[in-house]
């Protein structure tokens, strides 16, 4: 037994052999029921078929189960024990429980940390000290328990339950918001989606949503897994979790939100007011393969398409079939700015469509069947052979307008026996609403993708095309490498000087440059490196040296070089009084070239990561920035390049290319670096990288460390 062990217990909660319950009352004959009663009353209900013992000294039975006075008196050893009395009497119970050898106990109670009290954090640390000592595990406190709908396993208190059925199906959900998962039973439901298992977290003192999604990776009746996240509490559990399920082919997909960005007027360098947490949960979820939506039904409508496709290869080339011309035309213009492909077809494959449509209607791609098909109702099954033979396209979206209410439902029988032949995955989008609703169920039940929407159709396929990308990556993708930490001589911020002399040992390519103490040694270093120089007052006081006006750029001559030095040395002065000086930093001018910005911060929760954008001046104006996890391999890096929208200036938008191997090969160095730091870091800015047709170098350098 090692309860550190990722998964660990969690089969105890979700496919028990017994269930006590703690907290249960003779109410049961209400209508509406709650707490421990609620659960004995759902198990019952939906067909539980293990051994139920409900506890309560008052009672000989409740609804037909026989009652223990105690837990100590159950004859067996109990699964899972679920508590749902009041706070205070939970230490108690546990320790009962304890004493019995119960595998797991799901606490309904709340009262504990998350009220915020000192007694409630005391009375959580208790309960989890305990279960410790006894190898026990915990979901919650504060919980509404869990459904697995495939075992018939109803140990929930969630008002979700009251609708008429429940759907066994592929898709997992773990939920840090117990409130949320009530309200998507009905709609979910309603839309013909299956749930294999429903878990709601709590607290999560105890078994976290990582030992949950771990356990669903290994049921290979479970196809993908929703999620709806607050927080991650361990992301390095977290992590070994998304691996596992990249291993599996297992898509996550996530809902995150709760999070808040951090003010920039806390951050001491551009890079702190150009992230913040919730742009680090993004980098987070991309660089470990889990696909992100922006809402809870994006979420369950993306899951539906995962699950019914998981047998699937990736669908490079799509045919769009339509009653409407005005549906195609919506199609085409979604589709190709979400990176899917609807390919023109060939002469042969038109020619034998246009035979079995309409002779007004379209065997392009959309294939425009028009209205009049209603005259022609084996016409779609005729156009789907079509395309079910040819190689020219790998996936089927049937786009329906609104029809009469009986045509549609022979339409819909009409897909249905469709995909029950097709090689091919089928989705459709059914944009007429309730007028057709009969045939859209008929659709749904059949457990075929089916949206009421244009643009909720093209996002899910849009969400799995970005899966196998994942996927793939994932594939190619060499071990991360491991880096010894390094010790930085200071704590504070770095002056650009020593912040360059730090990166350099790295390999990272800086200007060359020279740090001059007075107007000699500035006169000189100036004709050492040659005219045209850029000069600046080196200091780590002076943080952002253009707003203290402390620099100058493109002198050309010894005249220059005195009243550009002069007017530095006495803005110092003058804006900064205080201000350590390290000297005058006299360095080569670089011209041309596209200005980059490079970044990196240390997160207590994610560790160190590295941020890219546009540079310059107007880094935090234009904010055109990407971030991921430190360190990146190299096609990470030139990954994070191609989501900029400067990335069509470095590929030559203007007529000029740059050096983007250099720059990616920078971005890796720098990442590197960031690792060897590790939590010492603060914040590194590089800003500006100037990129040019021959390479990369640094033109100005701040390192804060803690």
């Amino acid at each position: 037994m090692n309860m550190d062990n990722i998964g660990y217990g969690v089969e105890a909660v979700l496919k028990p052999n017994s269930i006590a319950i703690v907290g249960v009352s003779g109410s049961a004959s209400k209508k509406e029921v709650v707490g421990g009663t609620a659960i004995l009353k759902n198990l019952l209900r939906f067909g539980y078929t293990g051994k139920i013992y409900p506890i309560n000294p008052k009672y000989e039975e409740i609804m037909g189960c026989k009652c223990f006075k105690s837990i100590k008196d159950v004859p067996e050893i109990i699964d899972l024990v679920v508590i749902a009395v009041g706070s205070d009497g939970v230490p108690a119970l546990m320790q009962e429980c304890g004493d019995a050898g119960v595998k797991a106990v799901n606490i309904i109670s709340s009262g504990f940390a998350e009220v915020g009290t000192p007694k409630g954090k005391e009375l959580q640390e208790k309960i989890l000290s305990i279960a410790h000592t006894y190898g026990m595990r915990i979901v919650g406190p504060n919980n509404l328990g869990s459904i697995n709908l495939l075992e018939k396993v109803a140990a929930s208190t969630s008002a979700g339950l009251y609708c008429d059925k429940l759907i066994a199906g592929s898709i997992g959900w773990v939920s840090q918001s117990g409130a949320l998962t009530s309200s998507l039973y009905g709609r979910v439901m309603d839309a013909g989606i299956g749930l294999a298992y429903v878990v709601t977290l709590g607290n999560e003192s105890d078994l976290d949503m990582a030992d949950f999604i771990w356990y669903m990776l290994d049921d290979e009746r479970v196809k993908v897994i929703a999620v709806y996240i607050e927080r991650i509490k361990d992301t390095e559990k977290f992590k070994k979790v998304a691996l596992k399920a990249m291993q599996v082919g297992k898509p996550i997909i996530a809902m995150k939100t709760g999070s808040s960005e951090r003010g920039a007027a806390a951050a001491m360098a551009h890079t702190g007011s150009l992230v913040g947490s919730d742009s680090l949960y993004s980098a987070f979820f991309k660089q470990n393969g889990i696909i992100r939506v922006e809402g809870i039904d994006e979420l369950f409508e993306t899951a539906e398409l995962f699950s019914q496709w998981s047998k699937y290869g990736s669908v490079e080339n799509l045919a769009v079939v339509t009653t409407s011309g005005g549906a195609g035309g919506i199609f085409a213009d979604l589709c190709e700015p979400a990176g899917l492909n609807m390919p023109p077809l060939s002469k042969d494959i038109k020619d034998r469509i246009m035979k079995e449509i309409p002779e007004y209607g379209s065997a392009q791609n959309p294939i425009d069947m028009t209205a009049q098909i209603l005259q022609m109702p084996d016409a779609l099954l005729e156009v789907g052979k079509i395309l079910d033979e040819t190689s020219e396209v790998d996936g089927v979206l049937f786009a329906i307008s609104a029809l009469p209410p009986a045509s549609a439902v022979q339409f819909a029988k009409n897909i249905v026996e469709y995909c029950a032949h097709s090689k091919k995955p089928v989705v459709v989008c059914w944009y007429a609403g309730s007028m057709n609703g009969e045939a859209i169920d008929i659709i749904c039940q059949k457990g075929i993708p089916c949206y009421v929407d244009f643009e909720a159709t093209v996002i899910a396929l849009k969400r799995r095309s970005q899966f196998l990308k994942y996927k793939k990556a994932f594939a190619d993708k060499e071990d991360a490498p491991v880096f010894e930490q390094v010790e930085v001589a200071k704590s504070g911020a770095f002056s650009e000087s020593e912040s360059k002399s730090f990166l350099r040992k790295y390999g990272v390519p800086t200007t060359r440059e020279i740090l001059a103490n007075g107007w000699n040694e500035t006169l000189n270093a100036a004709n050492e490196i040659g005219y045209p120089v850029v000069i600046k007052i080196d200091s780590a006081d002076i943080l952002h040296k253009t707003e203290a006006d402390v620099v100058r750029i493109n002198i050309k001559n010894d005249a220059e070089l005195k009243i550009a030095f002069e007017q530095i040395t006495q803005n110092a002065k003058t804006n900064k009084p205080d201000a350590k000086i390290n000297g005058v930093l006299v360095q080569e001018m670089i011209g041309g070239g596209v200005e980059a910005f490079i970044g990196a911060t240390y997160d207590a929760q994610f560790g160190p990561n590295i941020v890219y954008g546009l540079g310059g001046i107007y880094v935090e104006v234009f904010k055109d920035v990407v971030q991921s996890m430190a360190p990146v391999s190299y096609t990470e890096a030139m990954d994070m390049i191609e989501q900029t929208k400067s990335a069509k200036i470095l590929k030559g938008a203007r007529g000029k290319t740059y050096d983007v191997q250099s720059l990616a090969k920078l971005l890796v160095s720098v990442s590197e670096v960031v690792a060897r730091l590790g939590s010492q870091m603060s914040e590194l800015d590089l800003n500006p990288v100037i990129v040019t047709k021959d390479g990369v170098k640094v033109v100005d350098a701040l390192l804060i460390t803690k």
